[in-house]
């Protein structure tokens, strides 16, 4: 896997070499989901378990859980910890894998550290829809994929 090509950080605060991308919709295809993401002018698919998939979908959807799932959980600990999410990069794309990094970062005006975690990126975008943190997309990984359109099922069998 290659480095996180993280450069400097533009004017907007998002690193040189990545583009913004949002959730376009989550969309369950038997026992999996296909997750569409929009940046840089394209939109595309991230296939992903149906664990997370499905929590994905509740999260964008904002529907109610009695008790709270791993990605919740998780959420949770970092803001007893008072660590936030920074924002989430999908840095790489190997055969039809593709690699994230989690960034946080300590909400203590005495703690500059960041921590920087390898993760899935179902895990990354999970998180960045409860924290509100934006999921940026290398440039590189966007160049590689196949632009779906915004076609209800977005170029998908």
């Amino acid at each position: 896997m290659a480095g996180n090509g993280m450069g400097k950080e533009g004017v907007d605060g998002v690193p040189d070499g990545f583009v913004e991308a949002a959730l376009r919709r989550v969309v369950a295809m038997g026992s999996n989901f296909a997750v569409f993401l929009r940046g840089g002018g394209k939109t595309f698919v991230i296939f992903v378990d149906h664990e997370v998939g499905s929590a994905i979908a509740m999260y964008k959807d904002g529907v109610p859980r009695s008790r709270p799932l791993t990605h919740e959980l998780l959420i949770s600990i970092l803001d007893g910890l008072e660590i936030g999410v920074d924002k989430v990069l999908i840095n790489d794309l190997m055969g039809n894998t593709f690699y994230a990094r989690l960034f946080l970062r300590g909400r203590d005006a005495g703690m500059k550290r960041i921590f920087e975690i390898d993760a899935r990126p179902s895990d990354c975008i999970a998180v960045a829809l409860l924290s509100g943190a934006p999921i940026l997309v290398a440039r590189h990984v966007l160049d590689a994929v196949n632009d779906v359109g915004d076609s209800p099922m977005g170029g998908v069998p």
